[in-house]
């Protein structure tokens, strides 16, 4: 805001407030309208309000408060690649340079972990987060997760040459010493004898560390194979075009004239269809009929499921055993 003017000095088309209105919180602005139109007084509107006042009220002149610039966008610090692994989906990102200390733990942050066998930094999320200051650049598909078993095979025969080398090692020292010799503690060499003993100790120890970290390397090796192969059937039979449903299996059952029966036209060794499958009766009851489900896999009248209680409401009808032959077929 400027200083105090007369109203009548105020161009068209500028802003202004009256000086009584100076300490409201929230004074009402206004702007000039005409100034020829009466010689004495001054014509002014804010929206859809107009007015006019004589020209020598004093007066206010409103400027404009300068818009906020916007914040520049981010700007990235460092430029990194990405690729996704085609069969665990885990995200890898390599950086051209080593990333400072500030980026690290923002990388951390967000999950992210460093590979010192690639030196790259990977995230097992679906939809990782990335740090600001990071520009990603889609560098496509890898297949990384393939090398792990190469890598754990690799790893187990290196640790089953140091258990090799170590067994040889304690076995060679131990011929030295005489079955059944004891320790000295009296002699002169006590000391020298005891750290002997305890360096075949160590190296006996030291094989079969190496041994047992052999044959769990060799277990994952294995493992990491077999989940490739399911990871690859999978992803082959998701890409591959799915071949047209086979028609399903005629109901068989439309076919077979059935009606509602009464208790009293049904009798034992009867062929019923109940719920839709071929059932042999074995009791009548005073509502309900006991009958055992007749097996598929063999000759009639071998049964499957024995003695069930049957609803009379739920029985369709009677069957021929070549009726019931064609259902459970």
């Amino acid at each position: 805001m400027s200083q105090n003017i007369l109203l009548g000095n105020v161009p068209v088309g500028q802003k202004f407030i009256f000086a009584d209105d100076e300490n409201k919180s929230k004074p009402d602005i206004w702007k000039v309208d005409d100034q020829t139109f009466d010689p004495d007084y001054t014509f002014f509107h804010s929206g859809l309000l107009d007015g006019y006042k004589h020209k020598s009220s004093p007066v206010i002149m409103v400027t404009d408060t300068p818009q906020p610039e916007p914040e520049p966008e981010d700007t990235y610090t460092i430029l990194a690649g990405k690729k996704k692994d085609i069969i665990t989906g885990t995200t890898w990102l390599e950086f051209d340079g080593k990333p400072d200390a500030e980026m690290r733990k923002a990388l951390m942050s967000l999950h992210w972990g460093y590979s010192e066998v690639r030196e790259q930094w990977y995230n097992r999320r679906r939809y990782p987060d990335y740090p600001k200051g990071i520009k990603v650049q889609d560098d496509g598909e890898c297949d990384y997760s393939s090398e792990r078993a190469d890598r754990m095979e690799r790893a187990a025969a290196k640790a089953r040459m140091e258990a090799s080398r170590r067994l040889k090692t304690a076995d060679s020292m131990a011929s030295g010493i005489p079955l059944g010799q004891p320790m000295m503690p009296d002699h002169y060499t006590y000391d020298r004898d005891a750290r002997y003993r305890k360096r075949i100790h160590t190296n006996y120890q030291k094989s079969f560390e190496a041994q047992d970290r052999a044959d769990d390397l060799a277990y994952k090796a294995n493992a990491s194979r077999r989940y490739q192969e399911r990871r690859r059937k999978k992803i082959q039979t998701q890409t591959e075009v799915k071949p047209e449903q086979k028609p399903a299996k005629p109901d068989l059952t439309g076919d077979i004239k059935t009606e509602s029966l009464d208790i009293k036209d049904i009798h034992v060794g009867d062929i019923i269809l109940y719920r839709g499958r071929p059932m042999l009766v074995r009791k009548i009851n005073k509502v309900t009929v006991n009958a055992d489900l007749l097996n598929p896999h063999e000759n009639l009248p071998s049964c499957l499921w024995k003695d069930q209680k049957c609803q009379l409401r739920f029985i369709s009808g009677k069957l021929t055993p070549q009726e019931a032959g064609q259902l459970i077929t």
